[in-house]
C-alpha cells in the first residue's frame, strides 16, 4: 500500500500580545475620539431637517471619523490583543487631512463661530483629537508609503464631486462652480492638502528614525563584535581541538582498523538497499505474488499426465 508523503507545513508562532497598559490607554483615547465625533454630529443634526444638514462637509466628516475610529477601537478584538492598530496608517492619515480641511475652511475662510456645542466639537475638538492621535498616540506612522499623501485626498475629492453634482450652495461665493476663480480655488486646496500630507509622511519617518537612535539601533555592518571576539577566534584553539579528529595518514598506516570500523556501516547500507529493492519489485508486480494457482495438482505432479503414456508405435526391447 502506497502512502503519499504530506508536505511539511511549518506553523508560524503567534506574535506577542500588546502590553495591557498600552492596549487600555489607546482604547480609551480612541473611544474619546468616537464620543467627540458623535457629540458633534448628533448635536448638528438636531438643529433641523437631516436633508438640509447632512450634505454639509462638517457633518459628513464627523460621521466618517466616528465610524473609522470605532473600527480602530474594535481592532484589538479581531487580533486577539496582539495588535492595537493596523500596520498601515492610511485611515488615520486620511482622517487628519479631512478634519484639518474642515477646521481651516470653517474658521479661516468662512469665519465661523465656535459658540455652539456642535460647532465646537465638529470644527475644533474632533480635528485636534485626530491630529494628536496621528502625531503622538499611534505607532504605525513609519509604515506610511510615499503615495499615501496623494491618496489621502480621496475623501475631499469625492465630496467635491458630490458638491458639484448636487449643485450645492453652502459655502458662499468662494466655492461657486459657476465663477471663473473656482478652478484656482480648488487647485489651491489640493496643493495645500498635499503639502500637509507630505509633512505628516515626513513626520512619521523622522519619528521612527529618532526612536531607532534612542534605542541604539545601527545599520547592519557585518557580524556583531561579540562574535568577532568569541572564544573560537583565539589563536591556537583550532590546533588544540584538532587533536580529537583523525590525523592525516592515520587510515593509511592502519588500514585493517579502518575496514573493521567501516564493515558494520557497509552491511547496514546493503540491508537497507536490499529491502528497498524488494519493496520496489513488489510494488511493480503485485499480481505476481498475490495470484493463486488455478490448478494445484500441476505443482504436485513432476511431469504432465500425457508424458507417462508411451508414444504411438513404441515397442519395448526384448
Amino acid at each position: 500500500m502506497n502512502y503519499q508523503q504530506q508536505p511539511y507545513q511549518q506553523v508560524q508562532p503567534a506574535g506577542p500580545r500588546v502590553a495591557p497598559g498600552v492596549l487600555v490607554g489607546v482604547s480609551v483615547w480612541r473611544l474619546l475620539i468616537v464620543i467627540s465625533a458623535c457629540v458633534g454630529f448628533f448635536s448638528a443634526m438636531s438643529r433641523g431637517k437631516a436633508s438640509n444638514l447632512l450634505p454639509a462637509l462638517s457633518q459628513q466628516a464627523s460621521l466618517l471619523v466616528g465610524i473609522v475610529y470605532l473600527g480602530l477601537l474594535l481592532y484589538p478584538v479581531f487580533t486577539g490583543g496582539r495588535r492595537h492598530e493596523p500596520k498601515s496608517p492610511w485611515w488615520r492619515g486620511s482622517m487628519v487631512i479631512l478634519l484639518i480641511l474642515v477646521c481651516v475652511t470653517y474658521l479661516a475662510i468662512i469665519g465661523g463661530s465656535l459658540d455652539a456645542t456642535w460647532s465646537l466639537f465638529e470644527h475644533l475638538i474632533t480635528p485636534l483629537l485626530v491630529l494628536v492621535d496621528y502625531l503622538a498616540v499611534g505607532r504605525n506612522q513609519a509604515a506610511a508609503k510615499w503615495w499615501h499623501p496623494i491618496t489621502w485626498l480621496s475623501f475631499p475629492l469625492a465630496y467635491l464631486v458630490y458638491y458639484i453634482a448636487a449643485d450645492l450652495r453652502m459655502y458662499g461665493s468662494f466655492l461657486n462652480p459657476k465663477k471663473s476663480a473656482f478652478p484656482g480655488v480648488i487647485a489651491g486646496f489640493i496643493a495645500a492638502l498635499l503639502v500637509l500630507g507630505f509633512i505628516l509622511f515626513a513626520f512619521g519617518k523622522m519619528k521612527a528614525a529618532a526612536a531607532r537612535q534612542r534605542a541604539g539601533y545601527q545599520p547592519y555592518q557585518g557580524y556583531p563584535q561579540q562574535y568577532q571576539q568569541a572564544q573560537y577566534q583565539q589563536p591556537g584553539q583550532y590546533q588544540q581541538d584538532s587533536q580529537q579528529y583523525p590525523q592525516p595518514g592515520q587510515y593509511q598506516q592502519d588500514p585493517q582498523q579502518y575496514h573493521q570500523q567501516a564493515a558494520p556501516y557497509q552491511a547496514q547500507d546493503y540491508q537497507q538497499q536490499a529491502a528497498q529493492y524488494q519493496a520496489q519489485q513488489y510494488q511493480a508486480q503485485p499480481q505476481q505474488y498475490q495470484q493463486q494457482p488455478q490448478d494445484p495438482q500441476q505443482y504436485q505432479q513432476p511431469y504432465p499426465a500425457q508424458t507417462q503414456q508411451p508414444p504411438p508405435g513404441y515397442r519395448p526391447n526384448g
